[in-house]
């Protein structure tokens, strides 16, 4: 509930489409998660990338998914307050009635995160 207040006033565009999903969020540097990571560097976690990358698909499908498998998390440059980061989605059917989250996390011309997830 807290992070759905966070990424609702970070959110700057959203749109879906039955194939994916494409939104740009700039957070301000108040939002909860950055008191302790790291409060004299403050960057973006990781559990919260995963999290705004579900939040976005279930926005997209019109329900709350749950996350069933993080099958593929790379993170490769930290982000911070300020950045604009834009998160790419695009979804396929998986096993055992899941679905399979891809999801690209970038900012400006560099490519921050790398996400494959399986949810319900």
């Amino acid at each position: 509930m807290i992070l759905s207040r966070a990424l609702q006033n970070a959110t700057q565009s959203f749109e879906a489409t039955p194939q994916g999903a494409r939104a740009a969020l700039r957070f301000s540097g108040a939002e909860f998660f950055f008191a302790g990571h790291f409060p004299s560097d403050p960057i973006v976690p990781a559990v919260v990338q995963i999290d705004i990358a579900l939040h976005l698909a279930s926005r997209a499908f019109g329900r709350a998914l749950a996350l069933r498998e993080v099958t593929r998390a790379i993170f490769k440059r930290p982000v911070g307050p300020g950045d604009e980061l834009e998160f790419r989605l695009a979804w396929s059917a998986a096993e055992e009635h899941l679905t399979r989250v891809k999801c690209e996390v970038r900012s400006g011309q560099h490519s921050v995160a790398e996400l494959a997830l399986r949810v319900a």
